[in-house]
């Protein structure tokens, strides 16, 4: 069984199995690890795999004034992707809703997106 690790700014590091910690906010720099990404344009709130973890790992997304998780995903490791990872799952606990197009309905958030659920 492999223990998922979460990536923490707050700490400056890898943490695993405890507790829910890490992410970023929005347009700002996100730390992930030792590494600050910063994402811009359309992609300032896309989130992306750890490149320093070794293994399956899930990224958090904090409120910026509150600390509480508001998005996460899951990466597997995958050697055959450029990035090491595939992203498993990805739940937006914020923000606007969807339309699903395979079950034709709105869906409101908070919501989970994944290969194995209908639509993504």
């Amino acid at each position: 069984m492999v223990v998922p690790v979460w990536v923490d700014p707050l700490e400056g590091g890898l943490g695993g199995g405890g507790g829910v910690k890490g992410g970023s906010s929005g347009s700002k720099p996100s730390v992930k690890g030792n590494t600050v990404q910063k994402n811009t344009g359309q992609a300032k709130n896309f989130m992306k795999s750890d490149p320093k973890a070794t293994g399956d790992h899930t990224v958090l997304k904090r409120d910026p004034k509150t600390h509480e998780v508001t998005n996460y995903e899951i990466y597997k490791a995958n050697p055959r992707n450029p990035s090491g990872f595939d992203k498993v799952i990805r739940s937006d606990g914020i923000g606007k809703g969807h339309f699903n197009k395979v079950t034709k309905q709105n869906v409101p958030t908070p919501d989970v997106n994944g290969k194995s659920i209908p639509g993504g």
